[in-house]
């Protein structure tokens, strides 16, 4: 056999084919596993996100209303016995946690619902995004652009904040749900999003109906493109049968309050003195002044009105009140301070979710790129209507701007979740995104640092606070009357016991002051007049700032005609106890 014949024979060799990275194969693994198992998966990214939060902070509360909600539930401080009643939640929730912590009094659950929920909102949002395509992208990004963001959420507690997650979690499983083709994980993603919508609407309602105007884009996005199957039309009854039980717990929520006319002219009054307070913006002008003189308000009424006393019945009626709202407007832009885009947009956290947002587009499909920006131009108009209409704090934009994210990596795709032994080699614009997120997630790094460095200072604040208490000694027959949140309350953490608080007896000069609990307060240290009694009462002790002192001095003044000082029966650098006089 000569040469040419015997290599003839040789088997040809095929071509060199492309060998995968190990990297590529690793995504390729978890991508799969995400695609087969979304519930167990999300729960696991969730656990990854959530554990750290739990293990290196402190919860506390953002603002006083949570802390006021704990006392009343718990039967403490604000109050002789446990009440269902804060306004803001719906007391069907309310009754179930008042009924828990008269059954286990030792265990905190005002704060582990909260945790919990968001912990369950987290978990909804990350099943949203496994039950698509490119699973291993969207979970990164939402790592990468929620890391910052869910602390925010957590640390922390806010009762808006945490029904606004839920139901943000609960419609994003809904769409994503609704965008799949089968019904192969409706059973389990229905029941996490009816958990979730359902929290939403019983913690804070109006929280609910922010998410679902926030939503509006998506539904028509959806329902104009995506043909009905069986799949669907489950999801439709599940959202009709879900709207309906929602707005069945806000009607039991009133008919809760009419069952006493007391709490029901309670609730009344306050959604107009809330409006007021909160939505408008009250002037004490040339202008004004012949209208205020018409409901017999001096300038120093109406500082104590914007400083949430409004105890007296007879200088703030009802029907005064109903005549200030009706004189004042509520579309203009001259209103409370603490809603402005100008605070908005000074606030870090907005900075770093539209930085976030516009990284997350380098990963959006050419054809759902105009969908991002229209979704972002709602967003704003959303918010443009609430600083013209009501306000926009920090618990109202914070979660538009996370939706606006989320939709973002709804969106994204990549070029990575192919079959093909040899994947195509990503864009440009693909690179940046991978670079700009590796740098967005190590600047998200630096501000778990410095949050975890704040909360250590919380920690102590609280500390220092108890030790303050113990040295006022509070007494059984002692009544506090607190103004606001002269008192720090949000010093206590979400997770205390508040049995150094239980002979800490307060009436509160805030939203809760015109209720039968703050009357029951009153009668058992037999104050009739608030104001008025505090003077050479020896039981009785004013706590305010200066500024509120002031006001006080002026009221006695032009009411009774008496001028009345006050001796510090305690001092500290937290808060001050006055005694008054004349």
């Amino acid at each position: 056999m000569n040469q040419t014949e015997v290599e003839q024979t040789q088997p040809i060799p095929a071509p060199p084919t492309h060998e995968m990275s190990w990297w590529k194969k690793s995504i390729l693994k978890i991508d799969s596993f995400l695609e087969r198992k979304p519930f167990e998966g999300s729960f696991l990214v969730a656990l990854f996100l959530v554990v750290p939060i739990l293990v290196f902070f402190k919860f506390y509360f953002q603002l006083c209303d949570d802390i006021y909600a704990l006392f009343l539930l718990k039967g403490t401080v604000l109050t002789t016995a446990p009440i269902e009643f804060n306004f803001e939640e719906n007391s069907l929730l309310c009754l179930a946690l008042k009924s828990l912590y008269l059954s286990f009094p030792n265990i905190q659950w005002y704060g582990g619902l909260f945790v919990i929920m968001l912990f369950l909102s987290v978990w909804g949002m990350l099943f949203a995004l496994h039950l698509g395509a490119d699973r291993f992208l969207k979970t990164c990004l939402f790592i990468v652009g929620s890391a910052v963001t869910v602390e925010r959420f957590f640390i922390p507690l806010q009762w808006t904040s945490v029904a606004a997650a839920a139901g943000i979690g609960g419609l994003m499983l809904l769409a994503a749900l609704w965008r799949r083709e089968d019904s192969k994980f409706l059973p389990s993603g229905l029941c996490l999003s009816f958990v979730l919508i359902m929290a939403s609407a019983l913690i804070r309602f109006d929280a609910l109906l922010l998410i679902a105007l926030l939503s509006v884009p998506v539904a028509v996005f959806f329902l104009l493109k995506l043909k009905l199957t069986p799949a669907r039309r489950t999801i439709l009854v599940f959202l009709a049968m879900t709207t309906l039980l929602s707005v069945a717990a806000l009607e039991f929520d009133r008919y809760s309050y009419s069952q006493d006319p007391a709490w029901e002219g309670s609730v009344s009054f306050f959604k107009q003195v809330r409006w007021l307070n909160s939505f408008q913006n009250l002037a004490y002008t040339e202008g004004t002044k012949p209208f205020f003189d018409s409901i017999g308000w001096t300038e120093n009424d109406l500082n104590l009105f914007k400083n949430n006393y409004f105890m007296d019945p007879g200088t703030y009626s009802a029907e005064k009140i109903r005549r200030v709202n009706d004189h004042f407007s509520e579309w203009t832009f001259d209103k409370n301070p603490q809603g402005t885009f100008g605070m908005m947009f000074s606030n870090p956290f907005t900075v770093v979710e539209l930085v976030f947002f516009f990284i997350a587009l380098l990963f959006i499909p050419a054809g759902s790129f105009g969908f991002a920006f229209l979704y972002l131009a709602w967003v704003f108009l959303v918010l443009l209507f609430f600083r013209l209409f009501l306000w926009i704090p920090e618990r109202i934009y914070m979660p538009c701007l996370f939706a606006l994210t989320n939709v973002a990596v709804f969106l994204s795709a990549s070029k990575f979740g192919a079959e093909s032994k040899d994947p195509p080699t990503p864009s440009r614009s693909f690179k940046w995104g991978v670079v700009l997120s590796a740098l967005f997630f190590i600047f998200s790094l630096v501000i778990y640092y410095y949050d975890q460095y704040d909360n250590r200072y919380w920690t102590d604040k609280e500390a220092k606070l108890k030790s303050t208490v113990a040295d006022l000694n509070p007494q059984d027959d002692q009544l506090f009357v607190v103004w606001g949140s002269s008192f720090p309350y949000i010093e206590i953490g979400a997770f205390d016991d508040d049995e150094w608080l239980k002979k800490f007896h307060v009436v509160s000069v805030d939203w809760f002051q015109r209720t039968p609990a703050t009357r029951a307060m009153m009668d058992r240290f037999g104050v009739k007049d608030l104001f008025k009694d505090l003077v050479n009462n020896p039981k009785a002790f004013l706590i305010c700032t200066p500024g509120q002192w002031y006001l006080y001095q002026v009221y006695m003044k032009e009411k009774y005609n008496e001028d009345v000082k006050f001796k510090f029966y305690f001092r500290s650098d937290q808060f001050a106890a006055l005694s008054i006089y004349r």
